[in-house]
């Protein structure tokens, strides 16, 4: 399913508006690398693949940028496991 992700780069994440409902994915940059700290989405809106369109968007995001990626988020951290493009990625605790 495609989804309009918005980039909130005041907030440092991307956004998907369904409705009156929000998901995000928010990020930090700092020293070089790409953390991605967190996915939220609503339950209204849940099992429609939301979560793993932010997670990639974010992950294309940090590597367009050139950036290591580090992945705190357990749902973005499973996810990427999960995933051979993206299982070689630095992941923290």
């Amino acid at each position: 399913m495609n989804f309009k992700i918005y980039h909130n780069e005041e907030n440092g994440q991307f956004e998907i508006l369904e409705g009156e409902h929000k998901a995000e994915i928010v990020y930090r940059i700092s020293e070089g690398n790409f953390y991605i700290m967190h996915t939220g989405v609503p339950k209204e809106i849940a099992s429609q693949g939301i979560g793993e369109a932010l997670a990639l968007h974010a992950l294309k995001y940090g590597q367009k940028l050139g950036l290591q990626i580090v992945i705190y988020c357990p749902f973005v951290k499973a996810w990427a496991k999960k995933n051979t493009d993206w299982r070689s990625l630095e992941y923290e605790i």
